[in-house]
């Protein structure tokens, strides 16, 4: 769209010229923002296996997590928030809004060629966000579409750097006329322990324990993606109008990562630590013993990190704790309220927009329903 004036010095005063300038100025501004959808752009950011403890806003400190912390100030922190032990059950209950319980996937993880898998009546947050406008993207690292599409498999690349930059193009190329969710799923801090050399090396100093200093660089290079998806929606024009998510599937895998001072690990349905030592005198200190806590089952528990950061939140509600308690089937109904629609949908969950804006409470929130 091109846009021409033209000033008439002869006829006018400098007063004159200041007037027309400053008019095109605020035409000119909204001619840009009026090309954007009013309704809100959601980014929902899952991290796989992230420790309770494991965020500097819960105040250990031990591993650095500037740029997740800075969403928690902009923010409110979840803190009463709950999740299923393992990803799957997690994830399927995110996707569809239901109890695992009703999708007949209350168990282990789907293996792989399984039979199993949501039932197909169900549908998902990306139908829900479709019907509602929105250009829908899931960045994953598990995709069992055989190739078609946008699936690229193996890329040879740390999977944390290719789906941070994955995600900066998506919002990059973006037509801002129409809302987007992005579903963002990182595979760290999940094991196996790899992380690049520049991370492991921020903590050769004050973390002994090589599996602890590993995986603590997963979670700050983590952290740095999701600073550059932050960033890349403020240089793309969007951020003020962006709801931003973040969440983790289950607690962290003991022994290396913490979910002090909860009990419990990953795949229990304790809230958060308990360190485990089956017989092994070194604790966390070898891979023999981490291979033995493997093999005796997944521990870490139900309660997760999670926040909600936008400018769309009052300035005056924003960093704070969240105590009210809120699931992970939650999402669904209340991203559906974010993107403009307060309809009813028949769902597990409830819609908790109101009162993570400090709104209205919402008092009768069950902890499950049969």
């Amino acid at each position: 769209m091109g846009t021409s004036f033209q000033l008439d010095l002869k006829n006018g005063s400098l007063c004159s010229l200041k007037q027309k300038l400053v008019a095109f100025t605020l035409l000119l501004t909204l001619a840009v923002t009026s090309g954007q959808s009013d309704q809100p752009n959601i980014v929902f950011i899952m991290a796989d296996d992230l420790g309770f403890n494991d965020v500097g806003y819960h105040g250990y400190g031990e591993i650095m997590t500037p740029n997740i912390d800075a969403l928690a100030r902009d923010g409110v922190r979840l803190e009463n928030y709950y999740v299923a032990p393992l990803c799957g059950p997690t994830r399927t209950q995110f996707l569809t809004g239901r109890y695992s319980i009703h999708l007949g996937l209350q168990g282990s993880n789907l293996a792989e060629c399984t039979k199993e898998g949501v039932p197909l009546e169900y549908r998902t947050i990306a139908n829900e966000m479709k019907d509602r406008g929105y250009a829908t993207h899931m960045i994953e690292y598990m995709d069992y579409r055989n190739n078609e599409d946008t699936y690229h498999g193996d890329l040879g690349e740390y999977t944390t750097t290719a789906f941070t930059r994955r995600a900066q193009e998506l919002i990059t190329d973006h037509n801002t006329t129409q809302p987007m969710f992005l579903y963002l799923a990182y595979q760290a801090p999940h094991y196996p322990l790899e992380a690049p050399t520049s991370y492991v090396n921020m903590y050769m100093s004050s973390i002994p324990i090589k599996e602890r200093r590993l995986y603590a660089a997963m979670v700050t290079a983590l952290d740095d993606g999701v600073g550059q998806v932050v960033q890349t929606l403020k240089d793309a024009g969007i951020y003020n109008n962006t709801v931003i998510i973040l969440s983790a599937d289950n607690g962290g895998l003991a022994p290396f990562a913490s979910n002090y001072p909860l009990k419990g690990s990953k795949g229990e349905f304790y809230q958060g630590e308990k360190l485990y030592n089956f017989g092994c005198k070194h604790k966390m200190e070898t891979c023999a013993c981490l291979q033995q806590v493997q093999s005796l089952y997944y521990f870490v528990g139900v309660r997760a990190v999670g926040l909600v950061s936008s400018p769309l939140i009052k300035a005056s509600k924003r960093n704070r704790n969240v105590t009210s308690l809120m699931h992970i089937t939650d999402w669904l109904p209340t991203l559906v309220n974010i993107a403009g629609d307060n309809t009813s949908i028949e769902v597990d969950g409830f819609n908790q927009w109101m009162s993570l804006k400090k709104e209205k409470i919402l008092k009768d929130r069950k902890c499950c329903t049969t």
